[in-house]
């Protein structure tokens, strides 16, 4: 899946992909897919969106050749192994949710750990740092102390397996220039909000 991928330790352990993500043609269509969502609320989480773009089995038809690729993949035996043996994830029994976010000024997330239902976490920035200075994701070494930042740039990915040390967010005030666009990709547990899962 990655043609290059980094491990790092600090503040947890993590996995960084520098313009490798996605296949590049999945990237590009996925930037073409992002829109601007609507903030109703600014409480620190996504859920303050006003609408929110869920991949869904149901328009599989309606994605370009390369997403339905790169979905089917997502769904295959062969990414299974791949989490388990790189990232000491087992996938197996847990629900696909891919959402295609596109934050505008004003977001911001609490830090939090994605501890609980999600299996794995892993997103892509589909931006460039000229276009919107450095936007990543901000990981804490607790739920107070910031720690750094994950690169930000177009096809940029940020893996982890979620687990008690794992905050991360998106600090409170931190300027948001046109759109921040991001592909959020988990496996999830018992997840109650059925409409945000691939099926």
């Amino acid at each position: 899946m990655f043609k290059q991928i980094e491990r790092r330790s600090y503040p947890f352990t993590h996995f960084i992909s520098e313009g490798h993500s996605l296949p590049l043609a999945v990237a590009n269509d996925m930037l073409l897919l992002a829109k601007p969502g609507e903030l109703k609320n600014t409480r620190g989480s996504r859920a303050d969106y006003k609408e929110r773009v869920f991949f869904k089995n149901t328009s599989y038809s309606t994605y370009s050749v390369p997403i339905r690729l790169f979905l089917d993949n997502l769904l295959s035996d062969d990414f299974a192994e791949y989490s388990r043996k790189y990232f000491n994830v087992d996938l197996m029994g847990s629900s696909l949710r891919v959402e295609l976010a596109c934050d505008v000024d004003g977001f911001f997330q609490i830090p939090h750990t994605d501890v609980g239902d999600k299996r794995i976490t892993w997103l892509t920035y589909l931006g460039t740092q000229e276009e919107n200075n450095d936007v990543g994701t901000d990981l804490y070494e607790d739920p107070h102390t910031p720690a750094c930042s994950a690169p930000w740039g177009f096809n940029n990915g940020l893996i982890f397996k979620p687990g008690p040390k794992t905050f991360h967010g998106f600090t409170k005030g931190k300027k948001i220039k046109g759109n921040r666009k991001v592909l959020i990709i988990n496996f999830v547990d018992n997840w109650n909000d059925k409409h945000e899962l691939y099926i």
